[in-house]
């Protein structure tokens, strides 16, 4: 502990003095006479020691300067860095040809990294878009095939309506044919029937007529007792001899002539009656005739709209999958578009951070250089771009 304490307070004492030695000293220099003899020794032939510190400054500075452009260009792995650097060694006095390529470069960084973002957003906002339209189309026809299935299922909702009232136009049709065949029958029946029936009363007024004429002519009367035998016996003689002339049967002939009257009256009134039968069944079957006739008309009324409905939809469906088609087609463009944009796209979306920060680096490793070049110091600068370095690699 004494000679430590001995050992401190020499060096005390040394330290004392040579402080008030390099006092003394930065006095003599800095005295108005050193001064002036300095500035003359310096014009005389110092001119060349301060020239030789200035090539140092700016051999160290354009050192300095170039490790930190190639410590960039390592991180970004960009050969026009390496170029920069390596021309920096071409240059001769002064850094203004360095400066100046070095702003070029930074101008064109920079570009660059605008171009970067301009294309990403336009990839994003075109992949967006694109995406947007075909999501749109899609949606589109996915309406339209949902149109056609429907149009598609009323068509053949309607054709099997249309075959419904065709067919029942031909029944309608059919049995209108069975009743016109029946009633022709029936019509050919009556008229054959009235003339029997007409020439029957004419028969029965002519025999009732004859009969009733003869009569009334040869009013006799008949003397003749009447006479009956049984079977199996000899009939009887005639009547010797008539008292009175024979008028004929007159009470039976009375008896004729009102059953031939009563046959005569009861075929016409068959007549009458088969006349007004053929007229209610005329005038049944006109009836019948009539609606369905208009029946039919209706019918095929309707099937004419029918199948105007049809037509219509049919259109409608062409259309429909006209419009399909064409939404189709746009939307294997737009996929088509996306899937070429794809690589371009994607390398810009992917690498864009990674691109951007490496751009980012050289922009700054640049501008520090050029910072370096003016005279500009970054202490510890040099560690933290090899660390940045490491990490990119």
């Amino acid at each position: 502990m004494e000679a430590k304490k001995k050992e401190w307070k020499e060096r005390q004492e040394m330290r004392s003095k040579e402080q008030e030695a390099i006092s003394k000293a930065i006095a003599i220099l800095y005295s108005d006479d050193a001064r002036d003899l300095f500035k003359k020794s310096f014009e005389s032939q110092g001119y060349m020691l301060l020239q030789e510190t200035q090539n140092k400054a700016q051999s160290w500075r354009r050192e300095q300067a170039k490790t930190v452009i190639l410590q960039a260009a390592r991180i970004g792995k960009d050969s026009r860095l390496v170029a920069l650097a390596s021309a920096m060694v071409k240059v001769g006095k002064g850094f203004d040809k360095v400066i100046e390529a070095i702003d070029k470069m930074l101008a064109l960084l920079k570009k660059e990294q605008e171009e970067d973002l301009k294309i990403k957003e336009d990839c994003e906002k075109t992949r967006a878009d694109d995406t947007h339209d075909a999501i749109v189309l899609s949606r589109e026809m996915d309406d339209l095939s949902d149109k056609i299935t429907r149009l598609e299922s009323e068509i053949k909702e309607i054709e099997q309506e249309v075959q419904e009232k065709t067919r029942e136009i031909e029944e309608i049709e059919k049995e209108l044919k069975e009743a016109t065949a029946i009633r022709e029958e029936e019509t050919a029946e009556f008229e054959k029937n009235k003339k029997d029936d007409e020439g029957a009363v004419v028969l029965v007024a002519n025999a009732r007529e004859v009969l009733a004429d003869f009569y009334k002519e040869n009013a006799l009367l008949q003397q003749q007792p009447h006479f009956t035998s049984k079977a199996g016996e000899a009939p009887p003689p005639p009547p010797p001899t008539w008292s009175d002339p024979y008028k004929g049967k007159q009470e039976e002939s009375q008896g004729i002539i009102a059953i031939l009257e009563m046959i005569e009256e009861d075929i016409k009134g068959d007549i009458k009656k088969a006349e007004a039968a053929e007229k209610e069944a005329q005038e049944t079957y006109d009836k019948l005739k009539e609606e369905s006739e208009k029946a039919v008309k209706d019918l095929n009324e309707s099937i004419d709209k029918l199948k105007e409905d049809i037509a219509t939809k049919k259109g409608d469906v062409a259309d429909a999958k006209s419009g399909r088609e064409s939404k189709k087609g746009e939307v294997e463009g737009l996929l088509t578009k996306i899937k070429e944009a794809a690589p371009g796209c994607d390398f810009f979306a992917i690498n864009f951070e990674t691109r951007n920060v490496d751009r980012t680096m050289e922009i700054d490793g640049l501008t520090k250089a050029k910072a370096i070049l003016k005279g500009a110091k970054f202490p510890g600068e040099s560690e933290l771009f090899q660390k940045e370095a490491k990490k990119h690699s």
